[in-house]
C-alpha cells in the first residue's frame, strides 16, 4: 500500500481565494451603498425637523427668523445645514449636506415649494 499525503491542490486553493474575493467585493459595494442611503436619510430627517420648527416659529411670529439660532433647534453633527432667509422673512431655503459622505447629493427644502425635502436646489 502506498502512503499518500493529503493536501489541497492549487486549483482548490484558487477556487477558495476567488470565492473570498467575490464575497469581499460584494460586501464593500453594499457598504458604500448603505452609507449613502444612511446619509440621505439623515439629511432628510434634519430638514424635516428644521422645517417643522421654522413653520411653528412662523405661526407664532408671522415671519421666519433671521437665523437658525433664533429657533429652539440644534442640528445634528452628521449634517451641515445652510439656512437662507428670502423675501424679507416671507420664505426660506434650507440646504443639507452630509459630513460623513461629502459626495452625497445635497437635499433642499424651499418654503415656496412645500415642506418635502428634494434634491432640486431652491429657486
Amino acid at each position: 500500500m502506498q502512503n499518500r499525503k493529503h493536501a489541497f491542490t492549487i486549483v482548490e486553493l484558487l477556487v477558495v481565494i476567488t470565492v473570498i474575493a467575490a464575497l469581499a467585493g460584494l460586501t464593500i459595494f453594499s457598504f458604500g451603498s448603505w452609507r449613502l442611503r444612511t446619509a440621505q436619510t439623515e439629511m432628510k430627517n434634519e430638514l424635516n425637523t428644521a422645517a417643522a420648527t421654522l413653520k411653528s416659529y412662523r405661526n407664532f411670529n408671522n415671519i421666519y427668523p433671521a437665523t437658525l439660532a433664533g429657533i429652539p433647534y440644534t442640528p445634528g453633527t452628521g449634517v451641515t445645514l445652510t439656512y437662507t432667509l428670502r423675501s424679507g422673512g416671507a420664505s426660506y431655503c434650507l440646504n443639507a449636506g452630509s459630513v460623513a459622505v461629502p459626495s452625497a447629493p445635497h437635499w433642499y427644502v424651499d418654503s415656496n415649494n412645500g415642506m418635502a425635502p428634494t434634491t432640486t436646489s431652491c429657486s
